[in-house]
Parts: structure tokens; C-alpha cells; sequence
């Protein structure tokens, strides 16, 4: 074997430390990768495998790295990017070099990585003996958060997490993974996330507390109303530890405040609804399209995009700040001239969010400051225009005046000093404006004018020595000198230096030309440290209004969400509707918002209305009639309206509820072992045990994953149990028309009316009051293409069957088991005539007689 060489020791030096990474190895131009790195890089990124020295290699182009970057991020994959931090040649061996930066799914801030505007979360989660916690950040914007949870039942509190803020990236404790076999099947509805295993003892202990109070630098948590013992601590710290681990050296001074919140604060979701609901994701593919989230979102900048899904992740609970954002929308609604300058000032403002990050992470790039520049001038412009207006006042509760003063004089800086369009990163040159700095005007002008720079000291000397025969030359061993012929110079000026007499002639220097020789050589050099020092300042200065930028970033996000729903509602002429504390439900005329948006014709509204006194809505109807849209409509209207926005309604009412339940739909979880079936049970319990009096519940076609006589016997106790225990507001859709049979004073019956007159089948969409009938099941399968002889078949074995008797259970008559394929059914008349015998009166030779007969009878 190839004795291993200097460069590659320094190498697998560097990589023993960085082993759970690919690392970017710097060699000149190129990023190299050896050994295992190289093999999964190449494989990923479709790159030639190379050898050297017997090491298998392949690199890419330092310059070209941001795309290979982002789809080994997008993989999964984490990078230590490991950069030459000295010159060839600068002092003994080969050159230095370390690792600057750490490139990990959760952890991007750059946008060329990032790729969409989106969050970007890590979360973190420690599991206690008796409580449990999970902490949640976005490094790239700042936002950081933390809940706790009991230990029972800790995999669906982790769950509902998960589903709710979708994490990049989940640290996780090496042990948990170790010792929970289930926890892998936990994710397996979150492809997204990629798991990265922490050492136990970073979330575990009073570490935790330790780091936060040291981030904060605060002498107790009392102001995020944490302790000691506080189990949230635990992950958040770990957090921040992760970051610091992976950037040392670099501030997370925009990790500013930790918020701590409990799942009563808001209107709870558990994943399972939350998938159902399609309100961020889709259940198809996890995208935006088709989900509440794209119909609402209207907003003009990126952070008012993940402002409005935090509000839909969040839906109020209390009535003060549902009003505080109606009347917002309201007054945007009512002055659309107001709301158009509004959207217009926001469409120009960038990131403020992410540039602010990348500010306080030192990777503001000089386009980055240039961007922040212009979009504080808009913003402050923004919150000139509210202050005009008299409703707009409504909107400046945040930013003081101290803070827009201070951003106006950075905004009115950074125009001053930065240039228009500077080179993208630092060392390149191209970054500050004439005037700035007299000595990098000097510098310039030296290095954009060296000619006459020295043709003007020339005439200097030939002035001053009396000398005009004096000559100014270059050459590559001695450099600049000034040439004279011995016959015109019998006396040399005092300062000036011989350098060389050749025949017939002197040279000469001077120290104002050897000064002027060494800034012509080094200006290119010392104007790009100069204007990187300058830079830096600049930026170094910036950071100490991170308070002020995050409170401007807010202002903007807040009021582009406003514009944004105010907008949706001025479009799709929605209403505002009355939030209070009861019990009562009336949406008239409501519309579901994602079903109308993609519709080709106009939608058919369905109104819903649950009194105090009522408590469950029981569906009939055939499939493809519109009953699930019905209930999920009635389920986002209810979150539209908690979340503060206007609703697709002509009128609505809607009294505060604490959760929402959605058994809509299920499918088999393979990976966790667990049928449909036992899905849909495990939901359903889900629903019975954690619903209350205060809760909204849809429930679709519970029971139909089992037999008929066990799945109607089940459907029918759930509705007792919800009439009875629970009596939260449910609508519950079901193909037994047998449980219309069930009869409460807090239930009513609803159907989907039906259009039949006998040769065709017409679906109106619309719900009436009273029970359906039939399920129009056959008229359904011709529809979805099933083949007509197949329907004919069915409609000919449909017609065979008697009447229906009702099913075990529905206090009705008992069904009889049929024969498919006998001809008809027959009497049984052998059992009648055995009804009528008296064996007591019976003679042996009767006895034979009756037995011919009725031989002849059953075999006739």
C-alpha cells in the first residue's frame, strides 16, 4: 500500500473529527472528496470516481459547489465544509486547513441552499420519565419555540409536533432511537425529516437550562416562564448546542426570545386531522398545492408566507385576538385604495427575516446589505403610510419610534457607502462607493491611473532638479528608477538613490518612487482589504439593530398576512364572521375554500347550524354526493374562523372550540403493521378519549373497514358514546342507512338530495334535512368506469334479494343469510307439515305414511 502523503493526513485528521459528514475537502479550485465520501458523492451527485494514490476520488469546482451543496442537502446528506486558511508558501509545510462552516438539512440560512421561502425547522426532542419536551427552531429566520408534553402518550404528542412545523431535521437521542422500536415507524409519515442522533447527555439533565441562560444572557428563565426543572430547557438547549457545535465561533444573537407554549393555547390539532384537513400539505404528495394554505396565501413577501401558515398551525382561542386581526382585515376590505399601495410597498420588500439571520450569522453577503438597505427604505415607507392613515394606525403596535428612527439612519448608510450592485462575496473587490474612505479613493485612483499617477511625479522632479531631460523607466529587476545621462547631471539631487550606471547613463530611485512602486504592486490587494474592512464595520454595526430589524421583519410579515386574507376575501366575496365564547354553529350558504378554487363551475353551498342544544348531525347519502366535503368544509371554516380570517360564507357564527377531530379516510400504515381497519379504530379512540364538550368533530363512514355486523354494531355505540359522554358538535357521515333508527333529542338527520326519476341519477350536492334511503351504489360504479356487464350482474343479484330486515343491533328484525345463486327462494313446506304433526296420537303405520309423504314433499 501507497505510503499515505502530508496532504492526506491532514486529511483524515480532519475527517476523524467530521465522520457523520461529507467533507468538502479544499485542494486549489476544487472541492475534493476521498475514501467513503467519495464513493456516496459520486453516487448521488453522478460524478466520475476517480482514484489517487490508490484512494478513490472525485471533486467539484469550488465556484459551481452551491448546486452539488444543495442536492446532497436535499438527500439527507450533512457537509463540513473544509476551506485553506494560508497561501502556498506561507511559512513551512503544506498549506493550513480547517473547517468553516457545517452544512446540516436543518441548519441552512443561505438562499442558493435553502431553495424556496418556506420554513425550515429543526426539531429537538427529549423524553422524560414523566414528561417529555420538544423545542422547534428555524435558524435561517430566528423563530424558536418549545411545548412540553406528559410521557403517556408522548409518540402522538411527538406526532402532532411533527406534523404541525414539518422539521428538516430531528435530533434525537441516540439511546431513544436505541431502546423505542416503534420510533422508526413514527416517521415513516414524515419522508421529509431527516434524524440525526444525539449523545444522550446533550438532551438530558439541567444542561439544557445551563445553555439557555448563557444564550440569554439572563440570571433565570422566569422572563420565558421556564425553571430549573422545566422539561422544555432540555431540548431547546440541545438546540442551541447542536448550532454552536456545528458554527463555532458564530453569534445566534437572532435567536432573540425562546416561546413557550401549551396545547390549550391554541385550537389543537393531532396529526392524523391535520393530514386529513390538507391545511398546509397535501395528502397526496406533501405539497402545497391543493391545501388551504395556497388558497389564503396571497401574501407579496416571504416572510408574510410563513407568518400566515404559523397562524394556520395556530388557530386562536380566545376572542380578543381573533377580533384584533378582523378588524385589520376589515378596515383593508373596506379601503381597497389603502390595501393596493399597501401590497404594492410589499411586493418590493426581500427577506427581512432571512437577511436579518444571515446578519447575525456573519454570512451577510455585500448583495445581502444592499438588499437590506432598499427593503428597510420600504418598509419604513410602509410604516409612514399606516401612521397617515387613520386605520392604519391599527397596525404600528410594535415598532417604536426609537426603532425606525435608528433603521432609517442604517437604511441611509448602507445607500451611502455600499455600491448599487457590489461583487457577491468579500475579497473580490467592487464593494464601496467613491467618497467613502479618502485613503481607498487614493488607492483606486493609484491603481485606475498609475500612468499618469507617475508621468505627474515625473514632471515633479524634473521641475524641482532642474532636470527636464529626466526619463522614468521599468524593468523586472529593479523595477521603477528615473534615467539620466552622465553628461547632463554632474551633481545628483541629495535625495536622490543610484541604482545602476550603465554607459553613458545613471539610474536612480527615490523613497517617494519606491513608496509609490510598492502601492502600484499591492493597491488590487489593499483595496480588497481595505473594503472588506470597511465592510465589516459596516455590517458589525448593522448587528446591533437586530431588535429593531426583527420588530420591522414583523411589522412587514403581519401586514402582508392581513393584505393577503384581505384580499382572498375581497376575491371570493367572504364574510366576517361572529366569534364567541358559546356553543352555537351557524355557517349559511358556506362553500368549501380549496373545492371552489379549483372548481370549473360554481360551487353548491351547504349551510350548517348546530344549536346549544345540539350535538350530532347524522349523514346520509350516496358516495360522490358531496358528504365529506360537506364535513371538511365545515372543519376549515371553523379553523378559518379562529385563525381571524373572513369565511366562505354568507353569514357565520361560530362559538370558540378547543380542538378538531377529522375521521375522514384512512389507509394502511404497512410499515407500523397496523391495518385500515385498526387505523380507523385507533382514531376513532383517539376521538372518544380526548374530545370535549367544546370540540368539533367529523367523522366519515366509521365501521366500513370491518364486516357489516360488526361495523354497524361499532358505528352505533360511537354515536352513543358521542351523544352521551362527549356531546361535542359532531357530524357523522355513514353508509348504515340503519342508524337513522337511532333517536336522541340532540340528533338530526341530514342526507344528500338525490334526483332520481328512475332512468337517470342526478347528484344535487345539496344537504335536507330527513334520512336517505339508498346509496345509489351501482349508479356510482358505472360512473367510475366499472364494466356495464358487471353493474348488470350486480343490478340482477340486487334485484333477487328480499327486502331488507335491518341489521343485529338496530332493534329491528333479525337478516337472513341468502343463497346468491339459487333460482328463487322456496317455502318450507316440510317444516310446516312438521309444525302440524302430534306424535303422541300417531300409529306405527301413520308414522311410515307421514314419513312417504313427506319425502315426496321436500324431494318434489
Amino acid at each position: 500500500m501507497a505510503e499515505i502523503t502530508p496532504m492526506m493526513r491532514q486529511y483524515l485528521e480532519i475527517k476523524d473529527k467530521h465522520l457523520d459528514k461529507i467533507l468538502f475537502f479544499r485542494l486549489g479550485d476544487f472541492y475534493e472528496m476521498f475514501r467513503d465520501d467519495a464513493r456516496e458523492a459520486s453516487a448521488l451527485l453522478n460524478l466520475t470516481l476517480t482514484h489517487r494514490q490508490d484512494e478513490p476520488m472525485c471533486g467539484i469546482p469550488y465556484h459551481s459547489a452551491a448546486s452539488y451543496i444543495r442536492r446532497l442537502l436535499e438527500a439527507g446528506r450533512s457537509i463540513a465544509i473544509c476551506e485553506q486558511v494560508s497561501t502556498p508558501g506561507e511559512g513551512k509545510g503544506i498549506v493550513r486547513r480547517e473547517v468553516v462552516d457545517i452544512l446540516t438539512p436543518g441548519s441552512l440560512v443561505e438562499d442558493n441552499y435553502l431553495g424556496t421561502s418556506a420554513s425550515n425547522y429543526t426539531l429537538a426532542v427529549h423524553v422524560g420519565p414523566s414528561q417529555g419536551a420538544v423545542a422547534v427552531a428555524d435558524l435561517s429566520t430566528g423563530e424558536f419555540q418549545a411545548t412540553a408534553f406528559s410521557t403517556v402518550g408522548w409518540k402522538d404528542a411527538l406526532a402532532r409536533e411533527l406534523q404541525r412545523f414539518l422539521p428538516r431535521e430531528l435530533l434525537v437521542s441516540a439511546e431513544l432511537v436505541r431502546d423505542e422500536p416503534s420510533f422508526a415507524a413514527l416517521l415513516v409519515g414524515f419522508p421529509q425529516t431527516v434524524v440525526t442522533t444525539l449523545e444522550p447527555w446533550r438532551v438530558e439533565g439541567q444542561n439544557g437550562y445551563r445553555r439557555l441562560l448563557e444564550h440569554f444572557g439572563v440570571a433565570s428563565l422566569q422572563a420565558f416562564s421556564l425553571h430549573e426543572e422545566s422539561p422544555e430547557a432540555v431540548p431547546a438547549g440541545a438546540l442551541l448546542d447542536y448550532w454552536r457545535r456545528g458554527n463555532p465561533g458564530r453569534s445566534l444573537g437572532h435567536l432573540r426570545h425562546l416561546t413557550v407554549f401549551r396545547p390549550s393555547d391554541s385550537l389543537q390539532l393531532d396529526a392524523d386531522s391535520a393530514r386529513s384537513l390538507e391545511i398546509t400539505a397535501n395528502a397526496r404528495d406533501g405539497s402545497k398545492a391543493f391545501t388551504l394554505f395556497e388558497v389564503l396565501d396571497r401574501t407579496c413577501t416571504a416572510a408574510g408566507s410563513r407568518t400566515l401558515q404559523s397562524w394556520l398551525k395556530f388557530p386562536l382561542v380566545e376572542t380578543g385576538p381573533i377580533l384584533w386581526r378582523q378588524d385589520r382585515i376589515e378596515s383593508l376590505v373596506r379601503d381597497s385604495t389603502l390595501l393596493v399601495r399597501l401590497r404594492k410597498l410589499l411586493s418590493g420588500i426581500l427577506d427581512l427575516e432571512r437577511l436579518a439571520a444571515r446578519l447575525a450569522l456573519d454570512k451577510a453577503s455585500p448583495r445581502d446589505l444592499v438588499g437590506l438597505g432598499t427593503s428597510l427604505r420600504r418598509a419604513l415607507e410602509l410604516a409612514a403610510v399606516l401612521e397617515q392613515h387613520p386605520e392604519g394606525l391599527l397596525f404600528l403596535n410594535d415598532l417604536t419610534t426609537s426603532d425606525r428612527e435608528a433603521l432609517e439612519r442604517e437604511a441611509g448608510s448602507l445607500a451611502r457607502t455600499l455600491l448599487a450592485d457590489p461583487a457577491p462575496q468579500l475579497g473580490e473587490g467592487g464593494l464601496i462607493q467613491s467618497g467613502v474612505s479618502a485613503e481607498l479613493d487614493e488607492l483606486r485612483n493609484l491603481r485606475d491611473n498609475s500612468q499618469q499617477v507617475l508621468e505627474s511625479y515625473l514632471a515633479e522632479e524634473q521641475t524641482v532638479a532642474g532636470l527636464p531631460q529626466l526619463k522614468l523607466k521599468h524593468n523586472r529587476i529593479i523595477g521603477y528608477f528615473f534615467e539620466i545621462s552622465k553628461a547632463k547631471l554632474d551633481n545628483p539631487p541629495a535625495h536622490f538613490q543610484r541604482r545602476q550606471s550603465l554607459l553613458g547613463t545613471e539610474r536612480y530611485s527615490t523613497t517617494r518612487l519606491r513608496e509609490l512602486e510598492d502601492r502600484l504592486q499591492h493597491a488590487e490587494e489593499r483595496i480588497f482589504t481595505l473594503e472588506k474592512a470597511l465592510f465589516l464595520d459596516l455590517r458589525n454595526g448593522l448587528k446591533l439593530q437586530l431588535p429593531a430589524l426583527g420588530a420591522v421583519a414583523a411589522l412587514v410579515a403581519q401586514v402582508d398576512v392581513l393584505a393577503s386574507l384581505a384580499q382572498v376575501a375581497q376575491n371570493g366575496s367572504w364574510v366576517r364572521p361572529l366569534v364567541e365564547s358559546g356553543s352555537e354553529l351557524l355557517l349559511e350558504d358556506a362553500r368549501h375554500p380549496v373545492v371552489e378554487a379549483s372548481l370549473p363551475a360554481a360551487f353548491v353551498p351547504n349551510s350548517v347550524h348546530f344549536h346549544p342544544s345540539d350535538s350530532l348531525f347524522l349523514i346520509t347519502g350516496p358516495n360522490m354526493a358531496g358528504k365529506s366535503t360537506y364535513l371538511r368544509q365545515t372543519a376549515l371554516i371553523v379553523l378559518l374562523a379562529q385563525t381571524g380570517s373572513f369565511v366562505p360564507c354568507s353569514r357565520a357564527e361560530v362559538g370558540l372550540v378547543d380542538r378538531i377531530f377529522c375521521r375522514v379516510g384512512a389507509s394502511d400504515h404497512l410499515a407500523k403493521g397496523e391495518s385500515t381497519f385498526l387505523v380507523e379504530m385507533q382514531e376513532t379512540a383517539r376521538i372518544l378519549r380526548q374530545a370535549t364538550a367544546r370540540s368539533l368533530v367529523i367523522m366519515d363512514e366509521v365501521g366500513r373497514g370491518t364486516g357489516t355486523r360488526d361495523g354497524f354494531s361499532l358505528a352505533w355505540a360511537i354515536c352513543e358514546y358521542l351523544l352521551e359522554t362527549v356531546r361535542a358538535k359532531t357530524l357523522f357521515a355513514t353508509h348504515f342507512h340503519e342508524l337513522t333508527a337511532l333517536r336522541h333529542p340532540a340528533l338530526s338527520n341530514f342526507s344528500m338530495a338525490v334526483e332520481d326519476d328512475g332512468r337517470e341519477v342526478v347528484f344535487l350536492r345539496k344537504v335536507v334535512a330527513g334520512a336517505s334511503d339508498n346509496s345509489y351504489g351501482l349508479h356510482v360504479a358505472r360512473l367510475a368506469g366499472v364494466p356495464g356487464s358487471v353493474v348488470d350482474r350486480a343490478t340482477a343479484i340486487l334485484e333477487s334479494l328480499p327486502p331488507e330486515q335491518g341489521l343485529p343491533g338496530s332493534q329491528t328484525a333479525r337478516r337472513v343469510q341468502l343463497d346468491l345463486f339459487a333460482a328463487e327462494p322456496q317455502p318450507d313446506a316440510v317444516r310446516d307439515r312438521l309444525r302440524e304433526l302430534d306424535p303422541d296420537n300417531l300409529t306405527p303405520l301413520q308414522a311410515l305414511t307421514f314419513l312417504a309423504q313427506l319425502r315426496e314433499t321436500a324431494f318434489s
